[in-house]
């Protein structure tokens, strides 16, 4: 029935005293607890689901590590490879249902998304590649990114979107590696670094284009991820003395306000508390790397402590003037 019929029908049986106010409430409300209730019962099933499914994962990987040198070259592929197809087609056949058996297809799917990078590498192993190379770990990305995009354009389910956001994280890194492996010019831990402020801020603009669409679950999971990937890893680059660079130390501060300005900007509670967490981070960075010796130390204790009270009053004061209303 349309609301607009059943608000109508509503109307003619009051019209008619048929129905008091109090019945209708009553009803109404027995309708929520009820709704309540179900959707309650759901989510603890669709945890104990992927609970299982773990647990699954666990049993399958014990079992091939201990019975590993006992199993021939089928079986080892067999135990590994072939339980992550057996996984996804058992998912593909529940997420036909709905409710709760959709979700133990999603458990199905979410034990063949763990069980499919660890039978690649098992058959791999098993026809003479090297498993560590960054080729290898470039095809096995690869093969999961195209799995798991198609697969979400099939099922339509959010598990495999984060997933082929996951499995194209995996291949940017392989295919970094492989280009740069053994280049003597570069180094290799900075390299990392700055491949990890680039995937950052990639999840950044990802997550703002996901805000764009109303899956603002996945837009602050990225939103959260990135900030860490950014100002983390930002941080890590600007070093400790002796050996700092002061183009990160200086440019820190700078990309924290930005932070706190885009919370206002897109009204985005991640952001005005990843800039705030990062502050108080980087100013207990700074009092310990420049005043950590004699009368200058206890001094700037006092001064770290004023300023991390005022970066609290300034998220609050954010929090209740911009932010007070929105969502997230």
């Amino acid at each position: 029935m349309e609301k607009n019929e059943l608000l109508k029908a509503i109307k003619a049986v009051a019209s008619q005293n048929l129905v008091s106010k109090d019945e209708l409430i009553a009803a109404y409300n027995e309708g929520i607890a009820g709704h309540k209730s179900e959707k309650t019962s759901f989510d603890i099933s669709k945890i104990l689901y992927f609970i299982g499914g773990g647990i699954i994962i666990l049993g399958i990987v014990i079992l091939i590590f201990t019975n590993w040198d006992k199993m021939n070259d089928f079986g080892k592929i067999l135990a590994s490879l072939g339980s992550a197809i057996a996984a996804y087609i058992l998912g593909a056949i529940l997420s036909r249902y709905e409710k709760i058996i959709y979700a133990a297809g999603q458990a199905f799917f979410f034990i063949s998304a763990i069980l499919m990078p660890i039978g690649f590498y098992v058959t791999l192993d098993i026809a003479g590649f090297d498993v560590d190379a960054a080729g290898v770990n470039a095809f096995v990305s690869a093969s999961l990114v195209l799995i798991y995009v198609i697969s979400y354009f099939v099922y339509k389910t959010y598990l495999f979107n984060i997933l082929a956001i996951a499995a194209f994280s995996w291949l940017y890194f392989s295919l970094t590696s492989l280009i740069a492996d053994n280049n003597p010019i570069l180094d290799a831990e900075k390299f990392f670094e700055y491949r990890t402020l680039v995937l950052g801020l990639s999840f950044l603009f990802l997550g703002y284009y996901y805000s764009k669409i109303d899956k603002k679950v996945f837009s602050n999971m990225l939103y959260a991820f990135g900030m860490c990937g950014v100002f983390i890893t930002a941080l890590i680059l600007g070093g400790y003395k002796p050996d700092q660079n002061m183009f990160w130390e200086i440019i820190y501060p700078g990309l924290i306000f930005a932070a706190i300005f885009i919370s206002v900007y897109l009204k985005n509670k991640i952001f005005l508390f990843g800039g705030s967490i990062f502050l108080i981070t980087y100013i207990i960075k700074i009092t310990g790397e420049y005043f950590s010796h004699g009368f200058g130390w206890a001094f700037s204790l006092v001064i770290a402590g004023l300023a991390l009270m005022g970066v609290g009053y300034l998220t609050y004061y954010l929090h209740q003037k911009y932010l007070g209303s929105s969502e997230v």
